[in-house]
């Protein structure tokens, strides 16, 4: 197989070297690596989080813009980019993997790239790059490969960003300092032991980074009350302080989403009336007798002596009269009026949502991202909303890394206008009314009517005490 270009250059100038006495070449190839000046840079979200990270004695990173976390991770052009000086030319390809912990040395060993049956290696493969993709070039990393690399996943293609960017089933972490490791090999095969340097060991470029993915887990007892044009939301905490369920040092407070859905919750009661079946069986008394009655026939002299008889009248009508017409015991079939008034249990999450209880929001959730709450707060209102209008809402425990952990079930809540107790009061007829204040369908402005009424009440009533006074005073 003929070199290529690239490598026939290098070739001849490694040769060079050598004749210059310039570059030093042993049987044992020497693979060293540095990094290049002004080297890792930053592209995407993850631009803006190139600050130091320095961890406060809790263990929390104080710089909310370091590493990566989860919008980080989610987002697809969030990523390293590196660029490399090589002290020798004489390898094949450049290896990346990634390990939690560690401060020096950690994947060039073969020995923590590989591990007994059933046993979980240390280090875990990010990329593979070629001589031709790294020499005089950079080379670029999503935040999302480096992730999946530090949760044990070996990235062999797409990663599975859904999946990695929500901690791969973890439920809870702090900032974590991590390494990712740069060494040389002669194949590409991640199995492959590493160059070896001068002093006999695989040089190994490390480089370490803050990475934390999961935020705080969710607070006990959300809940949603409406108002008029807002939803109050409260929850409880796990201490006096408002805290979350497991204590995070890291807890930077709280982030509310909302989303207005189509109206789900109870049919409004209809009032279904009660239709009466017809009765069908009509009592009419005893049947009539339908049989003429016996008619005696003239009686005809037949002889002389007028003996003759006349006709037998003993006959008997074919109907008793007896016959009774169908009982009238049927009645009447109720309808059920069994509908559910609107009031009864209210609006109901049901239908499609973007929220799901347990889940760590990815960027699909951020359109729906409202106000914040800080840490040891129990309640927060959440504004600007439309009256009559289902919303259903979320809660999400903060860090200061910038991660929202996972979300509460949702709950869900109608804003609605207010009308004053007399408003109320008119609508109910005038004979009842609900408290000082009461929700309606349609909001009634009643502060100037009010007011009269209340100005001609208080004058009627001085009017009467002026008279029952003047009456007693003309009687003593």
């Amino acid at each position: 197989m003929r070199p290529s270009p690239e490598r026939s250059f290098v070739v001849r100038l490694v040769a060079i070297g050598v004749a210059l006495g310039v570059v030093g070449v042993s049987s044992t190839a020497e693979a060293q690596i540095s990094l290049a000046s002004s080297y890792p840079r930053r592209t995407g979200l993850g631009a803006d989080r190139s600050a130091s990270c320095t961890p406060n004695p809790t263990g929390c990173v104080a710089s909310a813009n370091c590493g990566i976390n989860s919008a980080t991770c989610f987002d697809g052009g969030s990523a390293w980019t590196f660029s490399f000086t090589f002290g020798n030319l004489g390898f094949e390809n450049l290896m990346v993997f990634g390990t939690v912990g560690g401060s020096g040395s950690a994947c060039a060993p073969l020995a923590n790239r590989q591990a007994p049956t059933g046993e979980t290696p240390l280090c875990h493969l990010v990329a593979v790059y070629g001589f031709g993709d790294v020499v005089g070039k950079d080379i670029t990393i999503p935040d999302s490969a480096i992730v999946s690399a530090f949760e044990g996943v070996d990235v062999a293609g797409a990663v599975d960003t859904d999946a990695v960017c929500r901690g791969n089933g973890a439920t809870d972490m702090d900032p974590t300092y991590s390494t990712l490791s740069f060494f040389l090999t002669s194949s590409s095969d991640p199995k492959t032991p590493a160059l070896a340097g001068s002093d006999g060991k695989g040089d190994e470029l490390t480089f370490q980074l803050y990475w934390d993915v999961i935020g705080p887990q969710p607070p006990t007892g959300f809940g949603a009350q409406p108002g008029d044009g807002e939803v109050q939301l409260t929850w409880a905490g796990s201490d006096t302080s408002g805290g979350i369920i497991v204590p995070d040092p890291c807890v930077q407070g709280y982030q509310v989403f909302d989303v207005p859905l189509p109206y789900s919750g109870p049919v409004p009661d209809v009032g279904t009336p009660d239709t009466a079946v017809a009765e069908t069986s009509v009592d009419t008394g005893t049947a009539p007798d339908t049989a003429p009655d016996d008619t005696a026939p003239t009686e005809t002299d037949v002889d002389a002596d007028e003996s003759g008889l006349d006709a037998d009248d003993s006959g008997v009508d074919s109907d008793d009269d007896s016959g009774v017409a169908t009982d009238d015991t049927g009645s009447a079939t109720s309808a059920t009026d069994s509908g559910t008034d609107e009031t009864d249990a209210g609006p109901t999450c049901t239908g499609p949502t973007p929220f799901v209880a347990g889940e760590i929001p990815g960027l699909e959730l951020a359109p729906y991202a409202a106000s914040q709450a800080a840490n040891g707060d129990t309640s927060t209102w959440v504004t600007g909303l439309t009256n009559y209008v289902n919303y259903e809402l979320a809660l999400g425990g903060t860090d200061t890394f910038g991660n929202v952990g996972p979300l509460t079930a949702p709950a869900c809540a109608e804003p609605k206008g207010t009308v004053d107790f007399f408003g109320a009061y008119r609508e109910a007829g005038g004979g009842a009314g609900g408290g000082y204040c009461a929700f309606g369908r349609e909001p009634v402005e009643l502060v100037g009517g009010s007011m009269a009424i209340l100005a001609l009440a208080g004058w009627i009533a001085r009017r009467s005490r002026r008279r029952r006074w003047s009456e007693s005073s003309d009687g003593g």
